[in-house]
């Protein structure tokens, strides 16, 4: 992204939260400085359409972090369900892992496995309609920490490709010095 197009998205966001936007033209000009450095590795269609989303769904303006959440939430490309959903499909596995486990498992979407295991589907098609609200229990709190876990490790790849970049920078700048200073 350019910073141009920063601070087009930085104007709609000044424009959709009115009584939040009281920056004189130096407070922007850092605003726009802060956000292009956040996000200049990402598309401009990617970053806007997260913000039009963040407009469209919350009261407050976004931060950064909103912005990049809502960029994982809407561009993943093996996008995980809902948790109610998640159980749908672990629960009808689990209904055919008496004898097939393994095959069922294996049958699942990546993003699921981290929260399911072939013991799991198999205590499922065992299991009672008493037992299983417990195991339903115990699945929904798995997967949610499974999808914090993945976004924390979206946003930290993120920031550690900043930080690569800034020092790939720095060392850039570091050799163009020594480079100049040899030549008197």
């Amino acid at each position: 992204m350019t910073r141009e197009q920063i601070a087009k998205i930085l104007s709609l966001i000044k424009r959709a939260y009115p009584q939040y936007s009281n920056e004189t033209e130096k407070d922007f000009a850092l605003l726009v400085e802060l956000w292009y450095v956040q996000f200049r590795n990402e598309s401009y269609a990617n970053v806007y359409t997260a913000t039009m989303h963040w407009i469209s769904t919350n009261h407050f303006p976004p931060s950064i972090a909103g912005i990049k959440s809502t960029i994982y939430e809407i561009s993943s490309d093996d996008k995980p369900l809902p948790p109610e959903r998640a159980w749908e499909l672990v629960h009808k596995a689990g209904k055919n892992s008496r004898y097939n486990a393994h095959e069922e498992y294996k049958n699942l979407p990546e993003w699921l496995k981290p929260s399911v295991t072939e013991d799991l589907l198999r205590a499922i098609a065992d299991s009672s309609n008493e037992n299983l609200v417990f195991i339903k229990k115990d699945f929904l709190k798995s997967y949610e920490e499974s999808l914090e876990s993945r976004k924390r490790d979206v946003q930290i790849s993120s920031i550690s490709n900043d930080i690569k970049m800034l020092g790939a920078k720095k060392a850039d700048l570091f050799l163009d010095e020594g480079n100049n200073s040899h030549d008197g």
